[in-house]
């Protein structure tokens, strides 16, 4: 290849917008969205007497979430 191909290639991958970071941001929103509705799930089967379950969503969101 030329040397100025390889340079205006370099420069055209350095300006385009790194997508994967969009992405990543998408990812995160939707693990917290998750991990909210399963927390709260688990509160709200406790809460209507449901504990057997209630614990049972709670393992399952110690087991998904452990932090």
């Amino acid at each position: 290849m030329k040397p100025a191909r390889i340079v205006f290639m370099l420069i055209a991958l350095l300006l385009l917008p790194p997508r994967h970071l969009f992405a990543g941001d998408i990812a995160s929103q939707y693990y917290d969205l998750r991990e909210k509705e399963i927390r709260q799930f688990a509160f709200d089967l406790f809460h209507t007497g449901e504990h057997y379950r209630a614990i049972t969503e709670a393992k399952r969101y110690a087991s998904f979430f452990p932090t």
